[in-house]
């Protein structure tokens, strides 16, 4: 009888290390173990130290924190701490404006009912300066999202709450000019890193992979959204 309660005193704590093992790290907050960790610094900044905060309308999505010598760390969250953030693309380009071609008849979506949240940059001081990965190094935010100006490559990162992907070609006549649109992009669960390049005039390209390597962290002020 004893050796019976002992191997099923055993047999329970392995079932519930197994069990611990295989399960999200989740802490008092709700973040999950799959928040996304960034670090980098400010080449020449001048500015103090500061809370760094980053945001979608008034849903926080992350924290951080940048020093004076501009040495900084942000945490993007993950889990129910930000589920309501999320939200479908909808029908239009103005429903989610990260992916352009939305309503086009180029434009595919392999899940109709995927989530997301993004997030373009980060607010600090009391006057909502921003920290941005970008190759522009003035005035690169001090416009309206998600318009990024000709000349420049933005990267930004996309939360999505399942692996989907989003494919679309499109053309818009603006002015005189055709503006030409293209997305690919395979995204997995949690965060990714998507980039905005507009380096030519007329084409906007949303895909992922590695950062050029003109892209870095830059600071702005008088932050637009």
């Amino acid at each position: 009888m004893m050796m019976k309660t002992f191997l099923q005193y055993n047999i329970l704590i392995v079932v519930l290390i197994l069990t611990a093992s295989c399960s999200d790290t989740v802490n008092d907050n709700g973040q999950s173990a799959d928040e996304l960790e960034l670090s980098g610094t400010v080449e020449n900044y001048s500015g103090n130290a500061y809370n760094l905060r980053a945001a979608i309308r008034f849903d926080d999505l992350g924290e951080g924190e940048i020093n004076e010598d501009g040495s900084f760390e942000a945490t993007l969250w993950s889990g129910d701490i930000i589920d309501d953030a999320l939200e479908p693309i909808g029908e239009s380009l103005e429903d989610y404006r990260p992916f352009p071609c939305i309503g086009e008849d180029g434009f595919e979506i392999s899940d109709a009912n995927a989530r997301f949240a993004h997030v373009t940059d980060f607010v600090y001081g009391p006057e909502g300066n921003s920290l941005a990965l970008t190759d522009q190094t003035e005035g690169f935010v001090n416009r309206n999202y998600p318009r990024i100006e000709f000349g420049e490559i933005r990267v930004m990162w996309i939360y999505a709450d399942r692996a989907v992907q989003i494919e679309g070609e499109c053309e818009r006549q603006r002015g005189n000019e055709l503006d030409e649109s293209m997305v690919n992009l395979n995204l997995g669960e949690g965060w990714n890193e998507i980039i905005y390049d507009h380096r030519d005039r007329n084409d906007l390209r949303v895909t992922q992979g590695a950062r050029p390597a003109s892209v870095g962290w830059y600071t702005d002020y008088g932050l637009v959204r």
